[in-house]
């Protein structure tokens, strides 16, 4: 009994999502609109700059019993256009 309370403790710590990166624990203060604007813009003029997009898509026919993300559980598909409609309009922004 003794050495599956010993792992319990172990393992029962906050870690970061399997989503984040970087990790949480890599996180500093968040840029300001202005600071995330002016990064953007010098990237871009640079040719070899490469992007990395996560998109979340939150909706599930049905809930994972280890998922801890924001979900919207439906069979519904055309719950999803208008969310898909608003991330291509947010990578058109982006370009």
């Amino acid at each position: 009994m003794g050495e599956k309370s010993d792992l319990i403790r172990k393992y029962d710590v906050p870690a970061p999502r399997y989503t984040s990166y970087p990790t949480v624990p890599y996180w500093e203060t968040p840029p300001t609109t202005d600071q995330w604007i002016k990064e953007l813009r010098k990237a871009a003029v640079v040719e070899s700059t490469k992007m990395s997009i996560y998109m979340h898509l939150p909706f599930c026919e049905t809930l994972c019993t280890f998922c801890g993300c924001n979900t919207i559980i439906t069979k519904n598909h055309s719950k999803e256009e208008n969310y898909i409609s608003l991330i291509h309009q947010e990578l058109e922004n982006y370009k």
